[in-house]
């Protein structure tokens, strides 16, 4: 056997276990978390108005037999400003009467959150999120859902 294998060899079996162990602890790593935030958030896909930027797990507990609550820090970053999304939302509702309804709503409770801002604006957010294990994974769990 080479010496490389020789080395690496006490390094996986030291690795090994504690992947295991991380695979069947139940709790959801970073990187499913962000991927959940990202869906909630962004919708599928990529967005064309904002994203997740510096995402970051920062703590987490069970909460019940099906329920986790993680902490969690990200930075929204508006790729457009407040301006160019209603110009982008009023092009799309078009003639229809509830499109315009909508688009207006929706750039209301942007405007109430976050103010008159530019692209490029940065928000830091940090805040809890409740999941709920299911037989097809974790998801996002939500009032009234």
């Amino acid at each position: 056997m080479s010496k490389g294998k020789k080395i690496m060899l006490p390094w996986l079996s030291a690795l090994l276990p504690v992947l295991l162990l991380a695979a069947c602890s139940g709790v959801p790593g970073e990187g499913e978390v962000e991927k959940l935030v990202r869906e909630k958030l962004l919708g599928e896909g990529t967005n064309a108005y904002m994203e997740i930027e510096n995402f970051a797990k920062l703590n987490g507990y069970e909460k019940g037999d099906n329920q986790y609550v993680v902490q969690v820090r990200y930075e929204l970053v508006f790729l457009k400003g407040l301006e160019e999304i209603a110009a982008d939302l009023e092009a799309q509702a078009g003639e229809s009467v509830l499109d315009q309804m909508s688009a207006g709503l929706g750039l209301m409770a942007l405007r109430i959150k976050y103010g008159d801002f530019r692209a490029g604006a940065r928000f830091p957010v940090e805040e809890d999120i409740t999941l709920v294990r299911t037989e097809k994974g974790w998801r996002i769990f939500e009032e009234g859902s």
